[in-house]
Formats: structure tokens, sequence, C-alpha cells
């Protein structure tokens, strides 16, 4: 990394039969080292993949076979994202037809998941990790906020409001952040463990809410019961080191 007259910028060393190489590898030596870490999500790459193809199958079926007044027009009106994987041709009677860019496809394949991340010189991959991970769960927590727990609908003009509802979101967040962890480790245990897997595995916060959802206490004074304890209800308490229920009368007090 070297100081530029706008701030910052990189520099890396290049072959000797380059250009200018002699001066631009004596600025490289004189730099600060940055480490750069390639990495590749098998995740993001399914995700990557899934936006790609969706977009650009929508734009086939509501182009393809199209007449336009300036069909240039239309093509340059598209999301840049969209029109690296396409192009297109005009037939003798005006119709668009969508025609796929089979190298930025390949391309594509070849590049879902991958992320590069810079680091001072001394950071280890764990470190590096360690920190994207953390960054990682500040994220989702402030997603879960905002839509889950309708973070952004506070307007209220009670001062005194206002700071009941933040104080129980808050509470509510680091409950589902909480229960994130636990599903987390759970499933590294039984990764790491090779133990055979149990409904709990592979379940979002929101969908063992909706599981945990369908446990009611029906009934009226003095005579109440617990409506059916499934298989996966008992496994959920088993992984959060709760009680167990029982299906029946209950006493609430």
């Amino acid at each position: 990394m070297i100081d530029t007259e706008d701030g910052y910028g990189y520099i890396v060393e290049v072959p000797r039969n380059h250009r200018d190489s002699a001066a631009v590898n004596e600025r490289f030596a004189k730099a600060r080292k940055l480490k750069a870490f390639v990495v590749f999500d098998p995740s993001k790459a399914s995700d990557d993949i899934t936006k790609m193809m969706s977009m650009v199958s929508e734009t086939e079926m509501r182009l393809e076979n199209t007449k336009h007044r300036d069909p240039e027009l239309t093509y340059r009106k598209l999301p840049p994202f969209v029109r690296r994987y396409l192009d297109y041709t005009v037939d003798d009677d005006g119709y668009m037809h969508i025609e796929r860019k089979q190298n930025a496809f390949t391309f594509a394949d070849n590049r879902a998941g991958m992320f590069v991340m810079l680091a001072s010189s001394g950071t280890t991959f764990d470190q590096m990790m360690t920190s994207y991970d953390v960054r990682d769960w500040v994220e989702k927590a402030f997603d879960v906020y905002k839509n889950e727990l309708e973070g952004d609908r506070n307007n209220t003009g009670n001062p005194e409001r206002a700071r009941g509802r933040l104080f129980i979101k808050f509470i509510a967040l680091m409950m589902r952040i909480r229960i994130q962890n636990v599903l987390r480790d759970h499933d590294r245990d039984v990764l790491r463990t090779k133990a055979k897997k149990d409904s709990v595995n592979g379940m979002s916060v929101s969908e063992l809410l909706l599981s945990l959802n369908t446990v009611f206490a029906i009934g009226n004074t003095g005579d109440w019961r617990l409506t059916h304890i499934s298989k996966n209800i008992r496994e959920i308490f088993s992984v959060f080191g709760l009680e167990q229920m029982e299906s029946g009368q209950i006493v609430l007090g």
C-alpha cells in the first residue's frame, strides 16, 4: 500500500519484463505490505449462482421474441449485472432474441463464492476469519433488528414510550442471538463428533420459533392442558438444556 495524492493506493510486484518494472518493484519494496486471503464460501457460491440465474432467466422470459422501437436502448436499460451475461440480436421482423454469453457464465461459475480479504501483514488466517465472523454476526443482528423485530418502526412522540420499545426490542434481539448461537454450536458439535443428526440440525431461528409456536396451554380456570408435545419440540428443549414437557394436564400458578 502506498501514499498517493488522493489518499492511498495498492501496488503489486511485477515481472522484470514488464514496462517500468524496476521503478514499480522499487516502490513495492518500500511500501507497507498487506496480506491477501482468498476465501471460498460454499453457501455464498450457491447464493451467487442462484441470484445470477434468477435475474438472467427473468430477463430472458421478459424480452425474448419481443418487438421494441429501440432494441439497443431496451438492452442498455438492463442492469449492468445482467448485461454482463446476456447479449441480443434482432431478426428481420424486428423481434429481439436474447443470447447468453457462455464465457461470462463459465467465469461466474469459477468465481462463485470466492472473495478476497485484505489484512495487515502479521495477520493469521484464524485471526482474519474470526474478525470476518464477528462482522457477519453484527450484520445479521442488525438485519434481525431492522426486519424481523421491526426496529425501523419506532415513530412515537413520547420519549418514555420510545425508550420502552427500544429496551424490549433490545432484549428480544439478545434472545434471538442467543438462540442463533446455540443452534450454530449444536450444528458444529454434530459435525465435529459425527453424531446422528436430529430435527434441530439446520433449523433457523424463525423455524425454531414456529415449531415452538405449536405448543399451547388450553382450557379454563383450574383445568389447563398442554397440546401434543412432538419429538421435534422435545429435541429443541434438549438442545437448550430445558426440562422436558409432557402433554396433558398442567398446573398454572
